[in-house]
């Protein structure tokens, strides 16, 4: 699809024929984003399992300017996102939003689901939520319900997660702190560790 001078294209890896290129693009776009990591690292996450799926967008000029990586968990009907990397000229537009929609919209999901150590990704994906009180941890309400303790539960990427939906010793590095634009959202995150991840979960059908 096309979005303001973006392609948006996603599949699934037998989709994607060279698989090579592709990688050497993401590498480049996550150095510029200065995300650590390297060429294998990005092959295996974009290519290691068959059944994710992966979305790309590129610019006017042909040029990859971010993608992101998926996992349709149909048994709790669920859109896992594993993550979303940005070339710093793609950043602050809209861009990763359009990503997930795309993705999202393309099955006949309920839920959208992450960790993270950044606040604005947590923020961005509340914009899913079908009104204000349906994404959780909530920054107006500390009551989780069971349901959603269940649907982290059997999420094999969150089944960690302690009584606040973090996981502990997440990363094997320590995270930078981020900026926070949401004061509220802000008081979500001072309960992480520098390794640890927040899980989003939103009700987004």
């Amino acid at each position: 699809m096309l979005w303001y001078g973006w392609r948006i294209c996603f599949g699934v890896p037998a989709d994607f024929e060279n698989k090579e290129e592709i990688a050497k693009q993401c590498l480049e776009v996550a150095n510029a984003a200065h995300f650590p990591t390297d060429y294998k690292d990005v092959y295996d996450h974009l290519f290691g399992n068959e059944d994710y799926t992966i979305c790309l967008a590129f610019d006017e000029d042909g040029s990859l300017d971010g993608f992101s990586v998926f996992a349709k968990l149909r048994d709790i009907s669920t859109l896992y996102l594993h993550g979303v990397v940005l070339h710093p000229r793609a950043q602050g537009k809209g861009l990763s939003l359009m990503m997930i929609q795309t993705v999202f919209g393309s099955d006949n999901l309920t839920f959208i689901s992450a960790r993270t150590h950044n606040p604005r990704m947590f923020e961005t994906l509340t914009r899913f939520a079908i009104d204000s009180k349906e994404f959780y941890p909530n920054v107006s309400n500390d009551v989780i319900p069971e349901s959603i303790y269940e649907l982290v539960k059997k999420n094999e990427f969150t089944e960690n997660a302690d009584e606040y939906l973090i996981v502990r010793e997440a990363y094997p590095d320590e995270k930078i702190a981020q900026t926070f634009r949401n004061e509220k959202i802000a008081n979500i995150f001072k309960r992480l560790n520098a390794r640890d991840a927040q899980v989003i979960v939103v009700r987004a059908k």
